[in-house]
């Protein structure tokens, strides 16, 4: 079976003739590195991932 990932890019990349998105490879791949990024910085951004109690105990 394959990973979701790998089918979603496969559908992006692939020619509408064929089913697919027809971004190509090239663009599927800005696509997916944008996303990466956005769910990576988001969190790195407004510090959600934070939790208040563990970041006041390690302070000096």
């Amino acid at each position: 079976m394959r990973p979701l990932r790998a089918s979603i890019a496969d559908w992006l990349s692939q020619p509408t003739a064929d089913g697919g998105s027809g971004l190509g490879a090239t663009q599927t791949g800005w696509v997916l590195l944008g996303l990466i990024v956005l769910l990576v910085g988001c969190p790195s951004v407004t510090k959600r991932d934070v939790n208040p109690l563990t970041a006041e105990a390690a302070a000096p």
